[in-house]
């Protein structure tokens, strides 16, 4: 896996966001699909040896114990398919954004985080940001183009966190969901990860308490940090637990750069 997979990736997000981008318009986005879904596959794995109790009175239940491995599987041909040697078909992969972010003084040039209900994982590295969402077969981001039209440059961490929680948000209110199967050969042996998608795209009725409680989870770790003209610290976190804040936009739509 290091080899096949992880090694060409550290290089390659070695020379730049600019690098990063002409590979994936060259026909790389699979590989770093792939790269996403093993690290994806890889944490919560190791999620069955972390306590969700870290006092050590209370039960010894794990993270682990919280998932549902089914449906994790899809993930998992998909991170093993350069071992199997299967074919990935069109609309097998999901949602994947690669994002120019900002590096700014004080801020760490590396974050990881992921909703795991929601299998949708944000990786940034110096002044390239990826996003993924493993089991949409690019509906979120379809969802979601029409704020995505509106950032014109840069994003800094939060703003990543947000649209982390925002494609979370759209995946889990995508109302036919696609399937995924693989196809095998009998004679050949040859075999395929192939999806069956919904003849449309449709979304069920929006909770924006439930886009709330995505963009807490996300921006958690900040809040109380903030400084935000006007708003006391009790404020934002109301604003953003209600669903209604938003580190991209003004009151007028435009984008915060």
């Amino acid at each position: 896996m290091g080899r096949e997979v992880e090694e060409p990736i550290r290089a390659l997000v070695a020379q730049g966001s600019q690098a990063v981008y002409e590979y994936v318009q060259n026909g790389g986005a699979l590989r770093i699909f792939v790269w996403l879904a093993l690290i994806f596959l890889k944490t919560h794995l190791k999620d069955r040896a972390l306590r969700w109790h870290r006092d050590l009175r209370q039960p010894d239940d794990r993270i682990g114990d919280l998932h549902s491995w089914e449906e994790l599987h899809h993930v998992h041909t998909v991170a093993r398919c350069f071992y199997t040697h299967c074919t990935v078909s069109a609309g097998v992969t999901g949602s994947l954004l690669v994002m120019s972010a900002k590096e700014r003084p004080g801020v760490e040039p590396f974050d990881f985080a992921d909703l795991s209900a929601a299998q949708t994982l944000l990786l940034r590295v110096d002044d390239v940001a990826f996003l993924a969402v493993f089991n949409d077969s690019c509906g979120a981001m379809q969802g979601l183009m029409p704020k995505l039209d509106r950032i014109t440059g840069p994003v800094h961490e939060l703003q990543l966190r947000e649209l982390m929680a925002e494609l979370a948000f759209v995946n889990v209110h995508l109302e036919h969901r696609p399937t995924f199967h693989t196809r095998i050969d009998g004679g050949t042996g040859e075999h395929s990860i192939e999806v069956t998608r919904p003849s449309q795209f449709s979304l069920k009725p929006m909770d924006k308490t439930l886009r709330g409680a995505l963009l807490h989870q996300a921006v958690r770790h900040a809040v109380g940090k903030l400084q935000v003209p006007g708003f006391t610290d009790e404020q934002i976190r109301s604003g953003i637990i209600s669903g209604d804040w938003t580190f991209l936009f003004d009151d007028d739509g435009n984008f915060i750069a």
